[in-house]
């Protein structure tokens, strides 16, 4: 894909996450290249190179689902997942805490899948809301993969990203017979104070993406927050 990067007139910010990302080893962090677009001699500006968020071996290398995949084990996976306020999908559900989730992968999920789908994402947050969240065994940790929920999170926190609290482009992945883990970044022109209504535009003293539903109540867990530092 070409990004364009209009809303960040550095067209930096995508380039630095995505470079931020593969250096801290978030889970399938794309590669990029500036490049300048013509099209028929004349010259279109300056744009961001880079793959699309889509379940492909070069990609986001999870086992690909089709129709056919029914059994109880193969509807375990792989499913590709966005956390998106505009619900821009054809098939998405909404949490206990009111977060939408939409199916990116699958194209054409099936009635059990998507149903297999929805519980784990709903077990998953009762589990991490529940008396017990922290309990390695009953707690949320039976379900995600913190190791991934942090590579995610030191990106997306360094750079306040707007639309890393509960917005859009907040990609997650299940792998067959895996936890839920997070991934890849995406969509950054709107970090790193290129914002003015919300408290995302200050650099110091403040928490952004750490005060999330999930990450708020991850945060809470001593044990997940020693691993981040």
């Amino acid at each position: 894909v070409l990004l364009a990067n209009y809303n960040d007139k550095t067209l930096m910010r995508n380039r630095i996450a995505l470079d931020l990302g593969r250096a801290l080893g978030s889970d399938f962090t794309s590669d990029s290249r500036y490049v300048e677009v013509f099209m028929n001699g004349e010259f279109l500006g300056n744009y961001l190179l880079t793959a699309h968020v889509e379940v492909n071996p070069n990609r986001v290398n999870i086992t690909e689902l089709t129709d056919k995949n029914t059994s109880d084990e193969e509807i375990t996976g792989g499913y590709l997942l966005e956390l998106d306020q505009r619900k821009e999908e054809d098939f998405w559900f909404v949490t206990k805490q009111n977060l939408p989730f939409t199916i990116k992968s699958p194209d054409e999920i099936t009635p059990k899948q998507f149903d297999y789908i929805h519980n784990y994402v709903q077990q998953a947050e009762d589990a991490l809301f529940g008396a017990d969240f922290s309990d390695p065994e009953k707690g949320y940790a039976k379900y995600l993969d913190a190791d991934s929920f942090i590579r995610w999170y030191f990106v997306e926190e360094i750079l306040q990203n707007e639309d890393g609290r509960d917005f859009s482009s907040m990609f997650y992945y299940k792998e067959r017979g895996g936890k839920l883990g997070m991934g890849p970044l995406w969509d950054f022109d709107l970090s790193s104070g290129n914002i003015g209504n919300t408290v995302a535009k200050y650099p110091t003293g403040i928490w952004y993406v750490r005060d999330a539903t999930w990450m708020g109540r991850l945060a809470q867990d001593p044990t997940l927050i020693l691993k981040v530092r």
